[in-house]
């Protein structure tokens, strides 16, 4: 097994892996040492072939993937679960090569999996397919911009009850059949396919196959009885639907200071606490009543040593100042500072702490606790970025926040120029985290900024050229886990989450010319991810694998310019107000295309939709509430609608909609199943504007 993993929670973050015999191969210690063998190479592949699983997912919730290579296994990419439970995940770049099967379904949980602009190919004999479901797979897995290619007797293999649905994939190569559904659903929209002798061979158990849009090289050919032919639709009336953009996320290095030069901030007079550390009741089988006295206890000694901290606001500015003559590093060593006032960080000077990786709280490390501001949102930041600054691998804490009485306070970070960066940086429990929106910010890089924000996490806007922000991680844990005499634990915590969802926008987007996001998640949030009009423009970009969960609205459009949004996963839960997964307020400005969508939660109205520009590829709408889809004004395109609970689809009442090849849980009369058996869409209300419904399994 090259990867294993299994109970991991919000989230795990599978980036730039590789796995393939070529490694071992041209493995040496030295310059000059032969590399392996002819027969060594054989045996090793061989073994890998019949032996090797790449990567091997268990329980993950809300796993992200990204640019993942796996050769030469016997099964690239397996998905199923054990005892603690199924997966879900959303993955691009995902390039699995001569495996005898390359992705594996068993047991996906209900919120599926999202694959979007990868490749699934083979050039050797002897292999099984591209894509096996076992007859396990109950549930969902969308594919957007996925080619299949290669000489396996098949290309996908469909065994299970649940719903494999391409859009806007390529096939090509098989040697038997294109596709070999037994059972479940099948949705191909807008797919093209290769020259091949049978293209379908549907078995008579199939629940539901819908063939819309596609290209065939040579005439199509389904082989099928007369139970699958009742189950199938078929149109090559030309969908005309947008294709995903398949450049990738751009990594650009990390950006460097002026010089190399290292201040030491200690050198001038800098001096941080160390303080003991709160301990909780974990792994050592200790009672709550013994674990919340060692907290208390350690908190107390923690309050006595941090009395006599001193004022380092003074040492550090000036260890930055003498840093703003030459560029350089301005380091921060382990532990806490005290800072009354407020810092600049010059042009070409970065401040940095002791963390090179993402970091937690729970890892203490060189720690900002700053007490500027109080109750004043307006009042100057406490740290400023001049352009062509950065700040990388610090804590910054409120030592006077409070969980359940939230306090004002202005922003923790602002850069106020072009080409600023903030890397592994933790806002632990900000009022206002970074803003990168109110100055001109062309040529800003975020990367993994984490924490507890409560009013906003990330402002990004004022950008003319090209923006990047990588792997947010916004969680409440950052600040009730943490080692903070005032952290949210017990009843606090849940307040503090309440407050996160009433007041907190987590990634907020105004005017981005050329903006570049990655792998960003939030849980607790009024709005997740939320676009506005600055000065009467919006965001363009392209927006991979953003997700919301615990919150009131997942994503939020209010305006934008020209937006891409792959592979999101949004979830709606707790708020009193309306919970909705995807809102688009009336009057909405700019166009979007939204491709590979996951939602589920406690939602009231699923999407809502009051305005707007926008394309739907592939939803799959897990929890309903009332209504999955309200429409009362703007134009939808509606493409690949999976209705899991098929309940409330849709209400239409204005707008303009068009609704193509939804699907409802298919599972075929001769194997039973407590969800459904060929249920029909239902509960469509259609009161006002117009809507057209297309290719969709309806009364």
């Amino acid at each position: 097994t090259g990867m294993f993993m299994d109970v991991t929670t919000d989230i795990g973050r599978l980036q730039n892996l590789q796995i393939k015999p070529q490694i071992w191969e041209n493995f040496t210690l030295n310059a000059g040492d032969p590399v392996m063998a002819a027969e060594e190479s054989t045996a090793l592949r061989a073994h890998m072939l019949r032996d090797v699983t790449g990567v091997f997912m268990a329980r993950s919730d809300w796993e992200y993937g990204y640019n993942i290579y796996v050769e030469h296994c016997h099964i690239g990419f397996l998905i199923t679960s054990f005892t603690s439970g199924g997966p879900n995940a959303q993955i691009s770049r995902l390039r699995l090569h001569n495996c005898c099967i390359g992705f594996h379904l068993i047991n996906v949980n209900a919120y599926g999996v999202a694959l979007s602009d990868s490749k699934i190919t083979a050039d050797i004999p002897g292999l099984r397919a591209a894509i096996v479901s076992d007859n396990k797979f109950r549930t969902v897995m969308q594919l957007n911009m996925v080619e299949l290619a290669g000489c396996y007797p098949r290309l996908i293999e469909h065994d299970g009850s649940g719903l494999l649905s391409f859009v806007n994939c390529t096939l090509s190569g098989w040697s038997e059949e294109a596709v070999l559904q037994k059972q479940g659903g099948l949705t191909m929209m807008q797919c093209d396919f290769g020259a091949g002798a049978t293209h379908f061979v549907l078995e008579e158990s199939v629940g539901g196959t819908q063939i819309l849009g596609c290209q065939f090289e040579t005439p199509c050919q389904i082989e099928a009885g007369d139970i699958a032919k009742a189950q199938l639709q078929f149109s090559d009336e030309p969908l005309n639907l947008s294709k995903a953009p398949t450049k990738g996320h751009p990594f650009i290095p990390y950006p460097q200071p002026g010089s190399p030069t290292l201040y030491l901030a200690a050198d001038y007079g800098a001096a941080p606490v160390q303080v003991p550390r709160i301990r909780d009741g974990g792994g050592r089988n200790i009672d709550e009543a013994t674990a919340r006295a060692e907290r208390a206890k350690a908190a107390a000694e923690i309050e006595t040593a941090w009395a006599d901290a001193v004022d380092n606001t003074a040492a550090i500015q000036a260890a930055l100042d003498a840093a703003g003559k030459t560029g350089g590093i301005v380091y921060l060593s382990g532990g806490w500072y005290r800072c009354d006032g407020n810092l600049h960080i010059p042009a070409g000077v970065e401040l940095r702490g002791v963390y090179e990786t993402p970091c937690h709280t729970m890892g203490g490390g060189s720690v900002l606790r700053t007490y500027t501001g109080k109750g004043d949102e307006d009042a100057a930041p406490f740290i400023t970025l001049a352009a062509g600054a950065g700040l990388r691998g610090v804590v910054i804490q409120h030592p006077e926040q409070h969980p359940a009485e939230p306090v004002a306070f202005p922003w923790a970070v602002q850069s106020r120029g072009t080409r600023c960066w903030v890397i592994d940086v933790v806002f632990v429990n900000a009022w206002l985290g970074l803003d990168s929106g109110t100055y001109p910010s062309e040529g800003h890089y975020i990367s993994y900024i984490s924490g507890a924000p409560l009013k906003c996490g990330v402002f990004v806007g004022n950008c003319s050229g090209e923006g990047w922000i990588e792997n947010v991680q916004y969680n409440p844990h950052y600040w009730s886990r943490s080692n903070f005499p005032n952290r949210a634990e017990g009843r606090s915590w849940r307040a503090f989450w309440l407050n996160q969802i009433k007041y907190l926008d987590a990634l907020k987007f105004g005017c981005c010319a050329d903006e570049h996001l990655l792998g960003t998640f939030v849980f607790a949030a009024k709005h997740g991810l939320h676009f506005v009009l600055q000065d009467g423009k919006g965001a363009r970009g392209t927006f991979i694998g953003h997700g919301t969960d615990g919150g009131e609205i997942g994503l939020c459009i209010e305006g934008l310019d020209e937006v891409d949004l792959i592979n999101t996963e949004l979830v709606t839960l707790q708020s009193p107000l309306t919970r909705s997964y995807f809102l688009v307020k009336e009057g909405a400005a700019g166009k979007a295309r939204v491709y590979n969508t996951l939602m589920w939660g406690q939602t009231h109205l699923a999407m809502l939709l009051h305005g707007g520009d926008i394309e739907y590829q592939q939803l799959n709408i897990v929890d309903p509430g009332d209504t999955a889809i309200t429409v009362t004004g703007g134009r939808h395109d509606i493409n690949g609608v999976y209705f899991y609970r098929n309940s409330g689809n849709f209400n239409v009442s204005g707008g303009n909609v068009t609704a193509t090849g939804c699907m409802t849980p298919r599972r075929g009369a001769n194997r039973a199943d407590p969800l459904s058996s060929r249920e029909p869409v239902l509960d469509n209300v259609h009161s006002g504007g117009e809507f057209a419904e297309r290719f969709s399994w309806s009364k």
